[in-house]
């Protein structure tokens, strides 16, 4: 289980949560994981569109998720080798 994966604001909009993610992915296929979970902020448009470029695909809505009351999307990979 990961908690949080997150890249400090002045390294943003230089590929390293793109790279980062993708070696997660890879780690998580050697390890034969199957299906990948996460939870984003719905305002999290940035976040939203890397992890659907690696194709991720929204698959719930939970209410009222954080603490602000705010929405997250439940998001879900199936890898395959």
């Amino acid at each position: 289980h990961i908690s949080s994966i997150a890249v400090l604001p002045k390294y943003r909009n230089l590929g390293y949560g793109e790279k980062l993610l993708d070696r997660l992915l890879k780690l998580f296929r050697e390890h034969n994981k199957i299906i990948i979970r996460l939870e984003v902020r719905v305002s999290n448009e940035k976040a939203i569109k890397l992890y659907k470029k690696f194709g991720f695909k929204i698959s719930k809505v939970k209410k009222h998720y954080y603490s602000n009351n705010e929405d997250a999307y439940l998001m879900k990979l199936k890898l395959v080798n």
